[in-house]
């Protein structure tokens, strides 16, 4: 599991100064349906590098989350990766 300081590092990654190279394509991302929620996330986490950045296409994608929705980071979390699981487009 990543610390808080990680996650905060990953959330703070600049844009406009990252190379595109660096960042994963989340088109490419595929996750295994047999795995338990959890593992699904802790998966994702790993491919993706970054669940704040990453690119889709030729687009830099920047997820920012704002708790005033009373919603998690984990509650985002599962609904990125079930939407990816299911092969769905953004």
């Amino acid at each position: 599991m990543l610390l808080p300081e990680e996650w905060e590092k990953m959330s703070q990654v600049d844009v406009a100064t990252v190379n595109p190279d660096d960042l994963v394509d989340i088109r490419e991302v595929q996750i295994d349906n047999s795995l338990t929620d959890e593992e699904k996330i802790m998966d994702y986490i790993e491919k993706i590098k970054n669940p704040y950045v990453f690119k889709y296409g030729k687009y830099i994608i920047k997820l920012e989350f704002n708790n005033e929705s009373g919603v998690t980071l984990e509650e985002v979390l599962e609904e990125l990766v079930r939407k990816v699981a299911e092969g769905m487009s953004f």
